[in-house]
């Protein structure tokens, strides 16, 4: 007993005990995110962020960029920001982490005018999936990432303002063989069509935007023939699209271009770009109530830079409304931006899980 108590012991004293390590790593975790929290929080103090739109007309962009890093370190996002001034802009596959968000210094990429809310994949896995949003000199009322179980993967940012929610989505691929195309349908997109009716109840039109990893139509995508077992436009995935939409929601290209074949992703493996045979699986979703405030909707196809092409939509916002933002009207996984928590995550790249 006395050998065994002595062995456990000097293990303890030279690998540290379970609950030692246990209890350390939470501590640098909580460390962490309190560097973040001041790190952002700095930014807010420089810059007097508004509480809504000043102008009506509104410019939302979305993008999946498959990796940040690189679009920082060329300089393609300083440009892109340049070029566009976009009042929102939505990002995706940013494939970083909490740890190198600080370590980059990331602010320093982005004008001081944009506030900034990211959502990264929890550890282990690092450089996987994740989100962004930048707002142009306005502060949400209220920021939620996440929803229901889905908070593994950093795939949802929700931002309240004072006249719609906006709901930023990297919808999860069903991956090879569909092999989670069950999670995909009958999970993912369930919980988010409750997600977003939920938010349409409190009073607010929602627009839904980002990479949905679905081509809806045949129009939607080169070779539907050749693709149909494909994830991304199995029978499936095309149903729980309509399904979504049929509660209430407008594909806002479709909508405004009935006829028009544009695309939004192309395989790298084999150069499909250069031959236009691509997917349109980026979109803007808005409430039917919503519909006659989109001016355009467009695909850039002309801007490079990643296997997808950013998309945006223009939109007249309508008078002012009452906000619907007092504590009872609250959602558990919600918060007010006031308090500043910030839910970064960490996760690891499987380049074949995705588009």
């Amino acid at each position: 007993m006395s050998r065994k108590r002595t062995y456990k012991n000097f293990e303890e004293s030279k690998y540290g005990s379970k609950n030692t390590t246990t209890s350390t790593k939470e501590t640098q975790k909580k460390k962490s995110q309190a560097m973040l929290q001041r790190f952002f929080k700095s930014n807010v103090e420089e810059v007097k962020f508004k509480d809504d739109f000043e102008q009506e007309d509104i410019k939302i962009w979305a993008w999946n960029i498959n990796g940040i890093r690189a679009f920082l370190t060329k300089g393609v996002l300083k440009t892109f920001l340049e070029q566009h001034t976009p009042d929102i802009l939505c990002l995706y596959e940013t494939k970083i982490d909490q740890d190198t968000l600080l370590k980059m210094n990331i602010k320093k990429y982005f004008p001081k005018e944009y506030y900034q809310v990211w959502n990264c994949c929890k550890p282990p896995r690092k450089g996987y999936s994740g989100t962004a949003v930048f707002v142009k000199g306005v502060k949400p009322l209220r920021i939620s990432k996440d929803f229901g179980t889905h908070n593994k993967e950093g795939r949802c940012i929700t931002l309240e303002f004072e006249k719609f929610y906006l709901v930023s989505t990297y919808v999860p691929n069903s991956g090879q063989g569909l092999k989670r195309l069950s999670y995909r349908v009958e999970e993912w997109d369930a919980d988010l069509t409750k997600h977003l009716k939920r938010l349409e109840e409190k009073g607010k039109p929602v627009i839904w935007c980002g990479d949905l990893n679905v081509a809806h139509e045949e129009i939607d995508i080169h070779d539907p023939i050749g693709n149909k077992s494909n994830p991304g436009f199995s029978d499936e995935e095309r149903k729980s699209f309509s399904n979504i939409l049929e509660q209430g929601f407008v594909d806002t290209f479709r909508h405004l271009n009935p006829t028009e074949k544009k695309y939004t992703y192309w395989s790298v493996r084999k150069n499909l770009r250069s031959t236009n045979d691509g997917w349109r699986i980026d979109y803007f979703v808005t409430s039917k109530s919503m519909i006659d405030q989109v001016i355009q909707s467009e695909i850039h196809d002309e801007i490079l830079g990643s296997d997808h092409c950013p998309i945006s939509m223009d939109l007249k916002l309508e008078p002012e409304r009452k906000s619907f933002n007092s504590d009872e009207n609250q959602d558990e996984d919600s918060h007010p931006v006031s308090s500043l928590i910030l839910k970064f995550d960490e996760s690891k790249f499987e380049d074949n899980s995705d588009k």
